[in-house]
């Protein structure tokens, strides 16, 4: 993966995730965001076998930015790998970046979150998970997100992002 400074400005050193996860350095991920005509996000449920967080309900499709790869990459290639759904980055918005931090006794996750929507109506019976990392999806309205942001119990805690996106989803609906 490729290392960030702390002011998010990506250099030309490259290290494998577990020592930048070891070592607490400054990398970047992609979030994206599916929505339905119908307000409603597609959330996945993570594998009971994650690194981070699992068994809990999570984004639509998320990852590392890995080797050299630009962000648009990195996000055609989550939604593919994880929910067998195949689409161009020029559909998705880019809707803001989140600088966050998670310590625990075996990891230091130092990150860049790019965070971005999509609109797409989909069947979640003919998407093709990943059976490794997701477990199950389902659709839920887009109202919801502010009590995540207060209480997220069952899902991943991303206060800030549930927060940032409800805004964003209730100004242009």
């Amino acid at each position: 993966m490729r290392i960030y400074t702390a002011g998010g400005e990506p250099t030309e050193t490259f290290k494998p995730r577990a020592e930048v996860h070891r070592d607490g350095d400054w990398h970047a991920t992609v979030h994206l965001w599916v929505i339905n005509s119908s307000g409603e996000l597609l959330f996945q449920k993570r594998s009971s076998h994650a690194e981070l967080h699992p068994g809990l309900w999570d984004v639509s499709a998320a990852g590392h930015v890995v080797g050299d790869d630009s962000l648009e990459v990195s996000l055609e290639r989550e939604l593919l790998e994880e929910l067998g759904v195949n689409a161009s980055a020029r559909d998705a918005a880019w809707l803001f970046t989140l600088q966050t931090q998670l310590h625990t006794e075996s990891l230091h996750e130092r990150v860049f979150q790019h965070i971005y929507l999509i609109h797409r109506d989909i069947d979640c019976g003919e998407l093709r998970l990943q059976q490794d990392e997701v477990t199950a999806v389902a659709w839920h309205h887009h109202a919801m997100l502010m009590s995540l942001a207060e209480d997220p119990t069952g899902y991943v805690p991303r206060t800030e992002e549930y927060a940032r996106l409800s805004a964003y989803l209730q100004a242009t609906a």
